[in-house]
């Protein structure tokens, strides 16, 4: 959400950005409900999974899909997008949505045009999943870790990243590394490796996101 002010210094229009973002965070969920469904059917086949781990997995996987659906709904349907807002404009609601709505109409024209570039990005959100799944299987082995496998790295990496949205911390820090030591463990990893390698990716994630601080910089007088 922040990420359209970031860019108001290349004179890129806010509603234009957070079409873009929100569109391409839509098809990011819904390629993790993907993976994630995957995911646990492969757990069920390598590990005797408690019970509640698979409420909880399903119950993520629902809420990533319904909001991978809703962002859609309401980026790429101008039907929903009247209603949702409608909604957001009730007497009651309108307080604190009333900036927001008012910028609706032009959000909801900016999103329409780039449903054409919905299969090209669904393609490089794919890619990109796969050479995750080579970063985790790479790091896996190099520290150790040889029995889960490129393939249960490629399947478990759109499911346990999926706690980096639990909006409780930073980047659902501490969340995502309790589930992959979690499930590592339950593979057989021994609880040393399975930190380690959580620590790793999330120190892999942070120096990857560092070439952003520049532009962040350039902005940051904004943020007041």
């Amino acid at each position: 959400m922040l990420t359209p002010l970031y860019l108001t210094n290349q004179n890129i229009d806010p509603s234009k950005s957070l079409s873009c973002i929100l569109g391409i965070q839509s098809i990011e969920f819904l390629v993790k409900v993907l993976g994630g469904a995957a995911a646990l059917v492969f757990l069920l086949n390598r590990a005797p999974l408690p019970r509640q781990i698979l409420v909880l997995g399903a119950i993520g996987i629902g809420l990533m899909m319904l909001g991978g659906f809703a962002l859609g709904a309401i980026i790429w349907s101008p039907r929903l997008g009247a209603l949702f807002k409608r909604v957001a404009g009730s007497k009651y609601l309108v307080r604190f949505t009333g900036r927001f709505v008012s910028k609706m109409a032009q959000f909801g024209e900016n999103a329409m045009k780039t449903r054409d570039a919905i299969p090209l990005i669904a393609l490089i959100t794919f890619l990109s999943w796969i050479l995750k799944g080579f970063e985790w299987y790479f790091l896996g082995v190099s520290i150790g870790i040889t029995n889960v496998g490129w393939l249960g790295f490629f399947l478990l990496h759109p499911l346990l990243t999926a706690f980096g949205f639990v909006p409780l911390t930073p980047s659902g820090i501490g969340f995502q590394e309790g589930a992959i030591v979690g499930i590592f463990v339950l593979l057989g990893v021994d609880v040393r490796l399975a930190l380690a390698f959580a620590i790793l990716s999330r120190g892999i994630l942070i120096v990857e996101d560092l070439i952003g601080v520049p532009q962040i910089a350039k902005t940051t007088h904004l943020l007041g």
